[in-house]
């Protein structure tokens, strides 16, 4: 793998290009096509500068373009963060689905708390070793590991593509996916971490479900990507995560549309609101998805710190 100044010119010029007007939409067509043919070799890679940290990605990654079509993209976990953080200040992070790092760089701008960095995707994971090592970020811990529910051997493996790895079942090969709580054996460091964000393409539920002993203890704010269509997929009814979390002392989540632009804040109490939620993102079919911060009861004043945190931004910032 290597840099390509090639292909990262393509990518500038296509994150510079306005898609509109019939110059503006032929050249924006003509600079995709040449990226979609340049990205067949993985092995090309651009820089790209994410809050201050440049980090090496595959030209396929679809980060660029999402930050410049939604500004506010990924943001929320940073301020998330600097929330988290003020009242935890030696608060240690998890972050499940780490992909290249692009998580640990938004959390590197807001804090220089240690993070634990765990993905199960062979090629997203050595780049994460390398944008590790070539931007300085410290005191951040790669796991190579495919978190499930249970220690156990599953037919299928993970597939990338866009920048994001997704699991297929018919992958002809078999993948050892680990729990949480194993992994967390060989870093005990982050048994107490204060923020656990999950990313992993319809596991998320499964996951925290499983690890509901851990986080009774730890409560951790607990940042997940809710996509009831994938969830369902993998064989999961995501809507059982409300209650799940309710019963071990959460009591609000905070909401953000998977652009990343603020939604609402609601009790887990609220059962008709929350069924609602889950209603209008089932019936999306996977074209959408939200964004949830659980919050445990403890750390009930968190939520409404990270809410005004939210009101807070302009719409000059959410529409840049």
């Amino acid at each position: 793998m290597k840099e390509s100044p090639f292909a990262e010119a393509v990518l500038n010029s296509l994150v510079q290009t306005c898609p509109n007007g019939l110059i503006g939409k032929l050249k924006y067509r003509s600079l995709s096509k040449a990226r979609a043919m340049l990205a067949h070799n993985e092995k090309r890679l651009v820089r790209y500068r994410l809050d201050g940290t440049e980090l090496l990605l595959p030209l396929s990654h679809e980060l660029p373009l999402f930050r410049r079509s939604h500004p506010q993209y990924s943001c929320n976990i940073g301020r998330i963060t600097s929330s988290v953080l003020q009242k935890y200040p030696s608060a240690t992070i998890i972050d499940i689905g780490a992909n290249v790092g692009d998580t640990a760089a938004i959390i590197r701008a807001n804090s220089k708390a240690p993070i634990l960095c765990i993905e199960g995707d062979a090629y997203f994971f050595r780049l994460l070793q390398i944008n590790v090592a070539r931007s300085g970020m410290r005191d951040i811990e790669a796991c190579f590991a495919f978190v499930g529910a249970e220690q156990c051997e599953i037919r299928g493996g993970l597939r990338h593509a866009s920048g994001t790895a997704s699991y297929s079942s018919s992958a002809a090969q078999s993948t050892n996916q680990i729990p949480l709580s194993d992994i967390l054996e060989k870093f005990p460091n982050f048994r107490q971490s204060k923020l656990l964000k999950i990313d992993t393409d319809g596991f998320d539920c499964q996951i925290v479900a499983a690890e509901l002993k851990w986080i009774s203890e730890a409560r951790p704010v607990t940042f997940i990507e809710y996509d009831p269509y994938l969830t369902r997929a993998q064989g999961y009814s995501s809507s059982n995560i409300f209650s799940e979390m309710a019963s071990v002392g959460y009591e609000l989540a905070v909401f953000w549309e998977n652009t990343g632009e603020y939604m609402l804040t609601a009790k887990l109490a609220d059962h008709t609101l929350i069924e609602d939620i889950h209603l209008r993102y089932s019936r999306s079919l996977g074209r959408s998805y939200v964004d949830i911060a659980f919050i445990h009861e403890e750390d009930r004043e968190l939520a409404w710190k990270i809410r005004e945190a939210e009101k807070a931004i302009s719409i000059d910032q959410v529409s840049a």
